[in-house]
Formats: structure tokens, sequence, C-alpha cells
């Protein structure tokens, strides 16, 4: 479930053409309100707002939604000309806010360390946020086999890349990036996704710690 949610939100900050938006609506419309899930109750309002925005878009067409939200998609994460929301954590760490920063170095690190690399096609900075949180997805996926499996050395390795990864990357940048989003729209739908992501980021590495010291 957390792995699940990790890669809605993920979605969300890809490119919004119909086939993501149709994928997102039916995923969120599959996931059970949170407390239910995962007991995080202090996630509840994060996520009522996403869903209320998700909601609207019931009835209509995946292009339409597409071709609704692509504008404000250019406009806050992509440009041409001023970057409303630069959605790479390497623009909000150091003095330059580059792309292609240190970060972008670490971060590829940390997905190396898990035996994972981007596809080829992904012509993304690895420090693009829905990258940031895909890899979070594969981390939480992999981390529920080892436990099915009972791979005590495995899960413990996998939580310790699973914390480390949230505090030294994601959530060392989320606040500010979700901030820039909510300022530079009044739109719902980038807003939501926005506080989601770092409400949940949030109640996840306090989750994470929790299972790390259940295994002593």
């Amino acid at each position: 479930m957390r792995g699940r949610l990790y890669r809605l939100l993920a979605a969300g900050f890809s490119r919004p053409v119909p086939a993501a938006v149709a994928w997102l609506a039916k995923a969120a419309g599959g996931l059970p309100p949170l407390e239910m899930a995962l007991g995080m109750t202090r996630l509840d309002g994060p996520w009522r707002s996403l869903a209320g925005s998700l909601s609207e878009w019931s009835g209509r067409s995946p292009p339409e939604v597409a071709a609704e939200l692509m504008p404000e998609y250019q406009r806050l994460f992509v440009g041409p000309y001023r970057v409303e929301a630069p959605p790479y954590e390497s623009c909000y760490l150091g003095r330059g806010q580059a792309v292609m920063g240190e970060a972008a170095v670490e971060v590829l690190r940390s997905y190396a360390e898990a035996g994972v690399a981007l596809h080829p096609g992904v012509r993304e900075p690895p420090d693009h946020i829905a990258l940031e949180l895909e890899f979070l997805a594969h981390l939480a996926a992999a981390e529920a086999g080892h436990w099915r499996r009972r791979e005590r050395s495995r899960l413990a390795a996998c939580l310790e890349l699973e914390e480390r990864f949230l505090a030294e990357h994601l959530l060392h940048w989320i606040a500010p990036f979700a901030a820039r989003v909510a300022a530079a729209t009044r739109r719902p739908f980038y807003p939501a996704l926005a506080a989601a992501a770092r409400a949940y980021a949030t109640a996840d590495r306090g989750l994470v710690s929790a299972l790390r010291e259940s295994l002593g």
C-alpha cells in the first residue's frame, strides 16, 4: 500500500498525457482511506484534498483533463522562460540552484545502491520529484518482498536506504517545493498533490524508523 501511494504521487508529477491521467484516476479510486490502510490519521486532511481534486475528473475524458492540466504543468514545472516551481532537488540546495547539481549525482548513487538505473528513455534529471517518488515506491515494494520472505538482513538494508533517502533527499526539499507550487497557482490539483506528497513522505519516514527499530 505504501508503494502504491508513492507511485500515485509520482504519476501526478509526471507529464499529464491522457494515458497517465487515466491511470491516475483509476489508481486513486482503488485506494482506501489512509487511516484505514496505514493508520496514518493525521494524513486524512491532505489526502481528502487530493481525492477531492481528483474527483472533479469524474465523467470527463482523459484527453480533456490532460489538455486542461498541460498548460499549468508547463508553467509550473517546465517553462520555457520562468519556471515557477522547479521539480528538481538540485534547485533547492546550494547557492547556484542549478539543474543537475550535486544532489542529482547523489540521487543517482542511491539508485545504484538499490540496484536500479534510469530507463534510457527518461529525459528528466535523476532528482526530478516524480523519479524520487517512484524510487521510494520501488523500495517499498522491495521491502514488502523481504518481509514476506523473512530476509532479515536485506530488510534491514532496505529500510536503512529508505530512511536515508527520505531524510537526505526528498524531505530535504519537498517543503519549499510545495510552498512554491501553492504560491504559484490557484488551480487545486497541483497544490493538493504537493501537500499530500509532503505530508505522506514526512509520516512515512516516522513509520520506516519505527520498522527499523522493531528489527532490534
